[in-house]
């Protein structure tokens, strides 16, 4: 007996790292049957992160200066005094396959890439995964409360009396059991060793073996399954609320990311307008004193390009530094270092102006619209629009009622508040129960030790049974003191109306999104059109200008404007199409239809 004693207390002790991993094994299998359970499908989920993150290897590659090696991450922590048995914070505990070499050069990244780097990096990102594994631990402790439970303790003690001069051994060893059942019935037992009288053999002694088993149940308030069973039921629920909100966060994120890659880009596009302004306005400045010095142009022409040059130099500046903290906020939320070397592909502005010409298919207006007679304008109408640049409407923008109804149907955050109504009418049951009577039945056991008898395994289950007495007994809870319960019953119900108003709230605030959404994309569109025709006028502006300049027609403030209208114009373009392909973005966002997977990279919505 004493060794399967033994047995059943090494079995208990297990390390911190065991302990962990089982931990890992069982939130990983909760989340799995909860991302079925909610998304209709599963996909890779870890908190684990790599041994290596791109962070890292930038900030030691590149020198980067550290405040201290915990900026290096958890892997690079010393473990402190009396650490758990736990592998943890070993530097290579991560088998991912990436590469764990730092990186030295400067790296040139995509938007796609910019993505994936911020699901590896990005704390927010981690944070956001780390939240959905705690909601499936504490189901797990919910469900925990209905399992067979054994715990065992043995301990062993040593008395001894100098001044009587003897000494004594003592040990016992205790054993229970505890299960509850979704009916409310709780048994708990326990049995009572002692080693001491077990292993003397003493006949002369007691039994040496105790136990003791009690049954108790709710008949009144708190009886039933969907009362007893609550705790677990809303656990069960938040495992799915987290996923849902950890999906709508991967979409919402991954719409962060892009507009800020992309706003990097239209803050590099005005740099790069502002410096040509800069330099164009040098060369005209050198032609006009040239002019100036043969007594063909005025010096006060001069002094006027001058001034605009010094204007042209100032915009320059500002736009270099509005452009080096855009990029520096656009690290922060990629989870890099501020001060890593990194740049923003080019292209990609290049690429989603011929998406945008390519779908959008801008037409010109005529060069010249004659006026229309006054026999044809009394029998038709020309509009002002029809003078302007048309194009298609985008792929995105359809029928409002219809993007509507998308986003009621896909919308995970609608979905949430839908069934937390459903919990907030449980808790009003929860509270009505409460103003019940109680009412328990208890049965309790336990077997006495008073007898001498041969102490010997075959017969101690039998001197139990034996030497037990039991009990019975009702406990009664009469309603005469329910201020606390009914208090809680009224604010239940106050709490299920403004969950009911929540849902209502949110509806309206769907519905606005939408609907802003889509007069957005309008109007973005419109002004990409609109800033495309006026970039080529502008460009004609200055050719014109430059003509009237040779032919000694025109004047230097002429080719000034039009050169100041031609940095304006080419700033707005960029900033029409960059607002344009944010604008589908959040549309798809807003309707609930952008799947982005566990690597960070969406798939977008095709109305078709």
């Amino acid at each position: 007996m004493v060794l399967t004693m033994a047995m059943v207390f090494l079995a208990g002790c297990r390390s911190a790292s065991e302990h962990r991993a089982e931990a890992d094994e069982v939130a990983y299998d909760i989340v799995r049957e909860g991302q079925q359970a909610a998304l209709g499908r599963t996909e890779p989920f870890t908190i684990e992160t790599p041994a290596q993150t791109l962070r890292q290897r930038l900030l030691r590659g590149q020198g980067l200066p550290i405040a201290d090696p915990v900026s290096l991450g958890t892997q690079y922590l010393e473990p402190l005094d009396h650490w758990p048995k736990d592998d943890y914070l070993q530097r290579e505990r991560s088998t991912s396959a990436e590469s764990t070499e730092p990186i030295s050069e400067r790296i040139v990244i995509t938007i796609d890439e910019a993505l994936q780097i911020a699901a590896g990096n990005s704390f927010e990102y981690q944070d956001a995964k780390e939240s959905v594994y705690q909601a499936a631990l504490s189901l797990d402790l919910q469900r925990d409360a209905f399992r067979s439970t054994l715990a065992g303790v043995i301990d062993d003690m040593f008395d001894y009396d100098a001044g009587e001069g003897t000494s004594s051994n003592t040990g016992s060893g205790s054993f229970s059991v505890n299960r509850r059942f979704e009916n409310g019935l709780t048994i708990a037992g326990s049995i009572v060793v002692d080693l001491v009288t077990l292993l003397t053999g003493d006949r002369d002694s007691t039994l040496g073996v105790a136990a003791d088993l009690s049954a108790t149940l709710p008949l009144l308030a708190g009886s039933g399954k969907h009362i007893v069973r609550e705790p677990l039921t809303q656990a069960e629920r938040d495992v799915l609320y987290a996923l849902w909100g950890f999906e709508r966060f991967k979409r919402q994120f991954a719409v962060r990311v892009a507009s800020g890659y992309l706003s990097v880009l239209r803050q590099a596009d005005s740099v790069e307008n502002a410096r040509r302004n800069y330099e164009s306005l040098e060369q005209f400045i050198d032609e006009t004193d040239m002019l100036a010095r043969a007594g063909k142009q005025r010096r006060i022409d001069v002094d006027e390009a001058s001034q605009d040059l010094l204007t042209a130099r100032d915009n320059y500046n500002s736009a270099q530094q509005s452009f080096e903290q855009t990029l520096d906020s656009f690290k922060i939320t990629i989870g890099l270092p501020v001060d890593a070397n990194i740049a923003l592909d080019p292209a990609e502005l290049t690429r989603l102006s011929a998406k945008a010409g390519e779908a959008l298919q801008i037409q010109k207006p005529p060069a010249d619209v004659p006026p229309p007679s006054a026999q044809e304008a009394s029998e038709e109408e020309t509009s002002t629009a029809e003078r302007l640049p048309q194009s298609l409407p985008g792929r995105l923008e359809i029928e409002s009622r219809r993007a509507i109804e998308l986003a009621l149907n896909n919308r995970l955050d609608m979905r949430t508040r839908i069934h937390r109504v459903v919990d907030a009418q449980r808790a009003v049951v929860i509270a009505g129960d409460a103003l019940r009577p109680g009412l328990g039945l208890t049965v309790t056991g336990a077997s006495s030790d008073s007898r001498d008898i041969e102490q010997t395994s075959s017969n101690i289950l039998a001197t139990l049974a034996r030497e037990s007495n039991y009990s019975v007994s009702l406990s009664l809870d009469l309603p005469w003191e329910k201020t606390a319960e009914r208090n809680a019953y009224r604010n239940s119900l106050i709490s299920l109306e403004q969950t009911v108003r929540s849902v209502q709230t949110l509806e309206d605030t769907i519905k606005q999104s939408v609907r802003d959404d889509l007069r957005t994309l309008e109007q973005t569109r419109n002004s990409y059109v609109i800033q495309t025709v006026a970039v080529q006028i502008a460009e004609q502006r200055i050719d014109s200008a430059k003509l009237h300049s040779d032919a000694g027609r025109g004047q230097p403030r002429d080719r000034l404007f039009a050169e100041n209208a031609l940095l304006d114009a080419k700033n707005a373009l960029t900033n029409a199409l960059v607002n344009y392909r944010i604008a589908e973005l959040n549309l798809q966002v807003d309707m609930g239809v952008l799947q982005v997977n566990e690597k960070g990279i969406w798939r977008e919505f095709t109305p078709e």
